[in-house]
């Protein structure tokens, strides 16, 4: 397709969403499990993943309690990030609507406000099709968001299991649907 790399990506993302039964005023509380992996692997005249290409872990999507990009190889000088070319993450989550309010021009009961505890694991690899589960990275921690009328999720997320270079964030937040 004329392009100036050539590389190959794959990629499953899975999330599965289980009602755990219904409070008195009508919402439900949800355990949420979520499994991702992916590979990227340079052919051809390619020897190399661009770095826009590579993956990365940690932050308010994957890995909470870690900085963004905050997890897997760095450079050794600067500190900077080098992403890799396998990874594997995931979370499970136990999500509970803390406060519900009528939905506008009904009488159906919605979330406003949701509480949650969290378990996050991943690993980051810089080669492709190479994953060591001894450098597998776990934390938990829980959030408190709106649902409603504005999807606001601050995230405070411990390390519990670390490598040396790993840079920590306990305190992340996201604006928006996740």
């Amino acid at each position: 397709m004329g392009s100036d790399y050539d590389v190959n990506q794959s990629e499953f993302r899975s999330d599965w969403y289980v009602p755990v039964g219904m409070k008195d005023d009508g919402t439900i509380p949800v355990f949420h499990a979520e499994f991702d992996t992916g590979v990227a692997q340079p052919y051809g005249d390619t020897f190399a993943m661009p770095y826009t290409d590579r993956y990365f872990l940690g932050g308010t999507r994957t890995l909470r309690g870690f900085d963004y990009r905050g997890v897997g190889p760095m450079d050794q000088l600067s500190g900077f990030p080098l992403g890799g070319e396998t990874f594997i993450s995931g979370t499970f989550e136990y999500l509970y609507p803390l406060h519900s309010v009528v939905q506008p021009g009904t009488y159906k009961p919605m979330e406003a406000l949701r509480g949650g505890l969290f378990l996050d694991y991943g690993l980051l690899n810089e080669d492709a099709w190479t994953a060591d589960l001894n450098d597998m990275r776990v934390s938990a921690g829980f959030s408190i968001g709106l649902a409603y009328p504005l999807p606001l999720t601050m995230n405070f997320g411990f390390p519990l299991r670390m490598q040396s270079g790993d840079n920590r964030q306990t305190f992340s937040f996201t604006l928006g649907i996740q």
